[in-house]
């Protein structure tokens, strides 16, 4: 690797770093109503085996103590490498989620 190539290169790995930004966290927006829920991810697995294991359901409040016992169950299914939730605001008081699964 020439002279260059040691000074590039830390910069890159920066840079693709934080262009991985982590998805909201649950209790910035904890207490606001679910108005849409998402699968994503699913692509062997069918939704209801996933459904089954959630405690947050659209039209009630985000509820993060529920969301940690919902990674638990889904975990210990033990069919996905990671399991992840994505809350992105819908105006005012409500919030969509998506539950981002790695089969």
């Amino acid at each position: 690797m020439n002279k260059l190539g040691f000074f590039i290169f830390p910069i890159v790995m920066l840079v693709c770093a934080g262009s991985h930004a982590a998805p909201d966290l649950c209790e910035n927006f904890s207490g606001k109503r679910i108005t849409s829920r998402a699968f994503v991810g699913l692509d062997q697995t069918h939704d209801y085996v996933a459904e089954r294991e959630l405690l947050n359901q659209v039209g009630t409040p985000l509820d993060c103590t529920d969301w940690a016992t919902e990674k638990g169950n889904l975990d210990a299914l033990d069919i996905f490498s990671d399991v992840s939730l994505r809350v992105q605001a819908d105006g005012g008081d409500a919030v969509g989620v998506s539950y981002v699964f790695k089969e």
